[in-house]
């Protein structure tokens, strides 16, 4: 659940502060605005249907509307389309133009946790999705041995044996590399994302095998 605080700046507009969620989580409101109650379009409330003058109690939990996108092919009807933005306005007459927006991040998760890799194959795969980048990885156990660092920036790889490397990106963490020999990896990692959403001690499992044989030619 996150806080949204409502502001007035010293050039006299009203200021939502925008906020990063993922699609579980709901918002509330604060109203720091010593000038004006203020009525959120996307919030809930009893009573006055107002947070009332700065500083306001905290409100209850608002659940945040996901944009839903049509299919053409159902079942299902409509497919979650993540990340988003919903954005809102204040319903304060003369306070139209006073805008807010909620970014939707999709929960972080685990894409995969086993994995199979064919020797003299690249291979590239994402092991954790969802959230909001950039992603900082801690905590790597491989074959119950401790790897140091810490990957914070795309360029910053953490190693899994000799052949494959931890990596991040928008999308999420990915695995890569060039198997060279028959091996098995089992790792788990702890890994953060900057809503400070955490996935953790998750056990992957990633083994090589050997490919089929190519048929010789005639």
């Amino acid at each position: 659940m996150k806080q949204i605080h409502i502001t007035r700046g010293s050039n006299g507009i009203v200021q939502f502060e925008t906020v990063a969620i993922d699609n579980t989580e709901n918002v509330f409101f604060t109203n720091m605005d010593k000038e004006q109650p203020h009525k959120p379009s996307i919030l809930k409330l009893t009573g006055t249907q107002q947070l009332g003058p700065y500083p306001s109690p905290n409100s209850s939990q608002v659940p945040v509307p996901v944009p839903q996108v049509n299919n053409p092919n159902p079942p299902p009807p409509t497919i979650p389309k993540l990340p988003c933005q919903v954005d809102y306005t204040c319903q304060i007459a003369g306070h139209e133009n006073e805008k807010g927006t909620i970014l939707v991040f999709a929960p972080l998760a685990a894409a995969k946790t086993t994995l199979v890799a064919i020797i003299g194959e690249f291979f590239n795969t994402p092991l954790v999705v969802g959230g909001q980048p950039p992603y900082v990885i801690t905590g790597l156990i491989v074959n119950n041995k401790s790897i140091p660092g810490t990957s914070t920036k795309p360029d910053q790889m953490l190693p899994i044996g000799i052949d494959f490397k931890l990596n991040q990106n928008n999308q999420g963490i990915l695995v890569f590399g060039n198997p060279s020999q028959v091996e098995t990896y089992n790792f788990t990692f702890t890994v953060n994302d900057s809503m400070g959403r955490n996935l953790q001690q998750v056990q992957y499992t990633l083994a090589t095998a050997i490919g089929p044989a190519t048929p010789s030619a005639p």
